[in-house]
């Protein structure tokens, strides 16, 4: 078998009617991404753990399988998980500190799922496709 070669991982974070995103501001736009990024000479797994501490400062307590998807704007192979962390607001840590400024914000925060599922602007398409298909029924 295969290892296939992911660029870049990313959470579905869910609990208690709400779900983890990051609210972005870039290069004039302002859009929501689910938390996550790139691997760096490790697993998948091994990233998001490490992401999710970074950008929200949260443990993830419990990760489910993989879900790999091509990511619609750089044709990079990726992949996704379903996760729990532990409770808590969440707070920007890592290299993203960093990077803000006037321009470029990071902001995670707890949204409701009622919300959240009107999002237009919610990155990247497939994982955004997966969570409506699943919460957007309820």
């Amino acid at each position: 078998m295969v290892e296939k070669n992911y660029t870049a991982c990313r959470a579905l974070i869910v609990q208690d009617g709400k779900v983890l995103l990051i609210h972005r501001r870039q290069d004039g736009e302002e859009f929501w991404v689910f938390p996550g990024g790139h691997i760096e000479n490790e697993t998948p797994y091994q990233a998001v753990i490490r992401e999710i501490l970074e950008e929200t400062g949260l443990e993830i307590i419990e990760i489910g399988p993989s879900i790999e998807y091509e990511h619609p704007k750089w044709g990079t192979h990726d992949a996704f998980m379903e996760c729990k962390v532990t409770p808590g607001l969440p707070t920007l840590g890592g290299p993203e500190v960093s990077r803000k400024s006037e321009v470029v914000s990071y902001s995670p925060a707890w949204i409701p799922l009622a919300t959240a599922l009107l999002f237009d602007k919610l990155n990247p398409d497939p994982m955004r496709e997966f969570f409506v298909n699943k919460y957007g029924n309820k």
